[in-house]
């Protein structure tokens, strides 16, 4: 059996450990108890973090507890979140299951809310909604066949002609 003061009790608790605030000696801290570090999900960090999410935004990331590096936020769901099905999802709304489909969500039919995430993190979102994909070499009338979004600036700001769209599906 081994001790770790530095774990999460989250970390302890995804290498099946004991966490506790007191020792065997009856000495306040915070002391994880487990027989061997066995991460199954992401050992970064000298922690085990149960989710590996794209972000470019290391100050969200560490806001919500999270360890950010090359990109990833590698964090546990926080009870601020949604833990549906092994996934966290950063929002809950009552949308379609079609418009829950489009922000590529877990649309529960019991409750009739759509779960989600931010997943725009190469992409646009308008009207709450996200289109991953993104064309410079796209007319504004074939944008508008295949159902993207077109626009004269891209998400970072730079000018040009810009279509954003959720698959291409030309329909015509």
């Amino acid at each position: 059996m081994y001790v770790e003061s530095s774990y999460t009790v989250s970390t302890c608790a995804n290498i099946g450990g004991f966490f506790t605030v007191h020792n065997t000696q009856g000495e306040s801290g915070r002391f994880c108890y487990y027989l061997q570090f066995n991460c199954t999900y992401y050992s970064i960090n000298n922690q085990c973090y149960r989710f590996k999410t794209v972000t470019n935004d290391k100050t969200e990331c560490s806001s919500n507890g999270g360890y950010y590096q090359h990109g990833y936020c590698y964090n546990h769901c926080p009870t601020s979140k949604y833990l549906i099905n092994e996934t966290c999802y950063d929002f809950r709304s009552a949308y379609t299951p079609q418009k829950c489909k489009e922000n590529r969500g877990y649309f529960n039919e019991k409750e009739n809310y759509c779960y989600y995430s931010e997943n725009c993190v190469s992409g646009y979102t308008i009207n709450q909604t996200c289109y991953p994909f993104a064309d410079s070499g796209y007319t504004a009338a074939t944008c508008t066949n295949i159902g993207g979004h077109f626009t004269t600036s891209n998400n970072r700001g730079q000018s040009g002609q810009f279509c954003y769209y959720i698959q291409f599906n030309c329909s015509l």
